[in-house]
């Protein structure tokens, strides 16, 4: 796994490119959320029709063990239930809030709120774009 430092400086790279390639204007079609999971982690989330792809970063104490991706379906009223390794997102898309499971761990609640209404919306939009890159 790279080094904390090389995972920065590459970030501090591709955020920028990513912001001026998307811009922060209009929304995209498929809705973008973002928050917190537990006490040092971030959420984001990208909602494509019937599909979802979470990313799940965890902060200076958690990086190594939360940090992952998580793919599947959207089920019936926005229910999600993501594995990823040995960490299990459930949750669902019209609270906004749920539980993620890591390995016998204690459940690490995760809220998110729209993109657009979060104050975060170019970042979030840079996290899209990210996310459809490295998923499709």
């Amino acid at each position: 796994m790279p080094s904390l430092s090389t995972r920065r400086w590459t970030l501090s790279l591709v955020m920028p490119a990513l912001l001026l390639a998307t811009g922060c204007g209009d929304q995209p079609a498929s809705p973008v959320y973002v928050g917190r999971a537990g006490d040092d982690a971030a959420l984001g989330i990208l909602e494509d029709g019937s599909k979802v792809t979470v990313y799940l970063c965890g902060g200076s104490g958690s990086y190594a063990t939360l940090t992952r991706w998580f793919h599947g379906a959207v089920g019936p009223g926005g229910k999600l239930s993501l594995t990823s390794g040995d960490a299990t997102l459930t949750g669902d898309l019209t609270s906004l809030k749920g539980q993620i499971q890591v390995g016998a761990g204690d459940p690490l609640p995760w809220t998110v709120g729209p993109a657009s209404e979060t104050g975060k919306w170019c970042t979030a939009k840079a996290l899209a774009g990210l996310i459809r890159a490295l998923r499709l």
